[in-house]
């Protein structure tokens, strides 16, 4: 039985270059990479929380690395091939041929880390393409890579977090002060003006000065 999207697999020209884009793509770094099974390619994995990424390039010469090239030329980069996990290999062989899917027979496959060493070991069988409408789909009983680290950490959520306008600061005020003040600073501007022509100031300025005098309660 089926049971998940186990990786997908992404034929480039240039490995190095594709790994740096989905780098960035990701904010992820590769948690894997290795010569690709049977030789004549190199992959390079990210390991994501439901899904793995997998990259592969031709390298140096061999049947792999022709067929890639030969892929590549008539297709260019792009999906090359879905994997799809299973709990039992053999059972889901099995039903492949029950559904005339024309399955290849079972390989164990090993993978070893360029960088670290790590090994990987997975068995797998693949559909036939022209069954799948031309879909290359492997099932397998997976061993994944390693989750891939994040290139930054995540910012931390800031929690209780207030924002104060520095210029402006609220004060609670007893019923009823508030129309005198807002009154207050309606006119307490017109009182500076009447001073400058020379003319007592109304009572709105008088007012606006005793508050100012006295302060908030």
């Amino acid at each position: 039985m089926i049971t998940a999207l186990d990786h997908v697999v992404i034929a480039v020209r240039d490995l190095g270059a594709a790994v740096e884009t989905y780098e960035t793509l990701l904010g992820r770094a590769r948690s894997w990479r290795a010569e690709a099974h049977g030789g004549g390619g190199e992959i390079a994995a990210f390991g994501l929380a439901n899904v793995a990424v997998e990259l592969i390039a031709p390298a140096s010469d061999g049947p792999m690395a022709d067929r890639l090239r030969s892929v590549l030329a008539a297709r260019g980069e792009g999906l090359a091939s879905l994997a799809f996990a299973v709990s039992d290999i053999e059972r889901a062989h099995r039903r492949l041929g029950r559904l005339g899917l024309d399955p290849e027979p079972i390989t164990a496959d090993e993978s070893v880390d360029a960088i670290g060493g790590a090994r990987r070991v997975w068995k797998r069988t693949r559909a036939s393409t022209a069954a799948t409408h031309g879909v290359r789909i492997f099932l397998m009983q997976p061993d994944p890579p390693p989750p891939s680290p994040l290139l930054a950490p995540a910012p931390a959520a800031v929690k209780g977090a207030r924002l104060y306008h520095r210029s402006r600061r609220t004060i609670p005020l007893p019923p009823g002060r508030g129309r005198g003040i807002q009154s207050a600073r309606l006119n307490g501007g017109r009182g500076e003006e009447a001073r400058a022509r020379g003319e007592e100031p109304g009572p709105a300025t008088r007012t606006a000065r005793a508050l100012r005098r006295r302060g908030p309660r």
